[in-house]
């Protein structure tokens, strides 16, 4: 019970704006970017494996470790440091080097891009801007239009085409080359001044490049109450993306709605595990399944003997004795000559004198007037990633799963 008062005190653990968040028996620090650790104490250094950045080629460094990195790749390249090209099956892999909806073709040993109106580029990567060489395109027949200078253009043309502007067709051995148009194991078939592919079963568009994908599991869709669904596993399974009122494998659970204004006197409103229900966490001084019930003031009959100062507990009082009287209530009166003699800190807390009393500077993880309260996050075997594990009384493991989507599950986030 003392310990759901922890994120409410005036003096938070969490450092640095890091958010605390109550978990269990104990709490958490959510960090902000820039900072890391327990208590969110640690600023992130700007000299990283990734800074400077050893990935070639426009790839992306992510951090692995404190000393180690990953880079990925642009579609087209690999290598430790994305140093090497390679253009095997890129028009079948499920990242295809062409961006912004841009067609994907083979041509020998490389590949080329044709791109959509108002796209350009190498990968169709550059809007086309107005008022430019290539904005309306000069190109016909499907062709790239790439800027040349501030002036110029260059067309890249489709199989089959030629000339400045792609505009002279040419399709002399196009089917007896060793690279034909047709993708996918598409036919390739001479019509006149240009060729046409007949595409297997599973496969369409005028090069055989798109596979057809409307027989999947999410056709028709198995998610309720407007949620999406997304394909997953080589179109084997599915996820569907709840919207936050609804939970479940096809978001057909409604969620429980928590308001702390059903707590009494300043309690927190807590969903539980199964989504449904929900539970208050009560303010010092407060019990009853939503707040209601006053706990006992034990410091009422003054127990606190010689001078001592009487503190509130959860179940219990607390007497903090002047110098020289010790003891659950300050009956003993003591030889020591400093408060602090008698080592009344614990946990590796420090003691410093207060006048005729003591006050204790605890070390991280402990808290309470004589650090003797351990705050340190439980041992947790749970996989709660990307969420976070903590103690819970009413799971049959005695631990939980606090999820992105601010919900409670008993064994794992992942749906």
């Amino acid at each position: 019970f003392h310990l759901v008062n922890l994120c409410l005190q005036a003096n938070l653990a969490c450092l640095n704006g890091g958010v605390c968040t109550l978990a269990g028996n104990t709490y958490r620090c959510s960090c902000p970017t820039g900072f890391t650790g327990q208590y969110c104490e640690t600023a992130v250094t700007a000299n990283t494996p990734c800074n400077p950045s050893p990935c070639k080629n426009g790839a992306t460094c992510q951090p692995v470790g404190s000393n180690g990195f990953n880079c990925q790749c642009m579609p087209g390249y690999t290598g430790i440091n994305c140093e090497t090209a390679t253009t095997a099956n890129l028009c079948l892999q499920g990242n295809p080097a062409c961006l912004n909806g841009g067609v994907c073709t083979l041509s020998g040993n490389a590949y080329r891009c044709s791109c959509p109106t108002g796209l350009t580029g190498q990968y169709c990567e550059t809007a086309v801007t107005a008022n430019t060489p290539c904005n309306p395109s000069p190109c016909r027949n499907g062709a790239t239009c790439q800027l040349v200078g501030s002036n110029g253009f260059r067309c890249q043309c489709m199989p089959g085409y030629t000339g400045i502007n792609c505009e002279t067709a040419t399709t002399a051995n196009l089917c007896l080359q060793g690279n034909p148009a047709c993708l996918n194991g598409g036919v390739c078939t001479l019509s006149g001044n240009t060729y046409r592919c007949s595409c297997p079963i599973g496969f369409t568009g005028q090069y055989c490049e798109t596979a057809v994908t409307a027989n999947t599991v999410c056709k028709p869709s198995p998610c309720k109450n407007g949620a999406s669904c997304f394909a997953i596993n080589n179109n084997n399974d599915y996820v569907c993306g709840c919207s936050p009122k609804y939970t479940g494998k096809n978001c057909e659970t409604v969620l429980a709605s928590c308001n702390s204004a059903l707590c009494g006197n300043g309690g927190t409103c807590v969903v539980m595990s199964d989504g449904t229900s929900y539970k208050c966490a009560c303010r010092p001084g407060y019990t009853g399944d939503r707040c209601t019930s006053v706990m006992p003031n034990n410091c009422v009959s003054q127990p606190c003997r010689n001078g001592g100062t009487c503190s509130e507990g959860p179940f219990t009082y607390e007497c903090k004795c002047p110098n020289p009287y010790r003891g659950k209530q300050c009956e003993t009166a003591t030889s020591f000559s400093s408060p602090c003699d008698s080592n009344p800190c614990k946990n590796a807390g420090t003691c410093g004198v207060s006048g005729n009393s003591y006050t204790c500077t605890c070390a991280p993880g402990y808290t309470g007037n004589t650090c003797e309260l351990d705050m340190r996050p439980a041992v947790c075997e749970l996989n709660c990633s990307p969420g976070y594990c903590f103690a819970n009384s009413a799971s049959p493991s005695a631990f939980a799963c606090f999820c992105p989507d601010n919900t409670i599950h008993l064994k794992t986030c992942a749906r």
